[in-house]
């Protein structure tokens, strides 16, 4: 009995303080979930260089400094703004808020990422 009133004395000022903890902590925690929720969709293309005309009539094949410029110029239009507002003009109802490809290392495959609002819009 002795030890439940040295125990009550000790606790029992603490319990404004244990309020507000959990009271910041609601607030912390519901701040952190409301944050902007932005969906995300991505897509492995392999770009394969048009055949030159005179790769057909010589027999030979492309080399692969023409096929990393042909890719560089690729991603250089994928990434230009222009194409976000083609993008963007040409879904139904606005499209991805933002659209970007990357090559992966010296590949032919590039990263094609788009961002939105939900799952499909980004898909569009």
């Amino acid at each position: 009995m002795k030890a439940r009133a040295i125990l009550s004395r000790i606790t029992t000022p603490l319990w404004p303080t244990v309020v507000a903890g959990i009271a910041l902590g609601a607030i912390a925690g519901g701040l952190a979930l409301q944050s902007d929720h932005t969906a995300q969709v991505t897509a492995l293309v392999r770009i394969h260089q048009p055949i030159d005309p005179n790769q057909v009539l010589l027999g030979g094949t492309g080399t692969t400094e023409d096929l990393q410029s042909y890719i560089s110029g690729e991603i250089a239009y994928l990434s230009s703004p222009g194409f976000s507002e083609a993008v963007k003009r040409q879904a139904a109802d606005g499209g991805p808020s933002s659209v970007s490809a990357v090559q992966n290392g010296q590949s032919p495959v590039i990263t094609f990422s788009a961002s939105a609002g939900d799952a499909d819009q980004a898909k569009r």
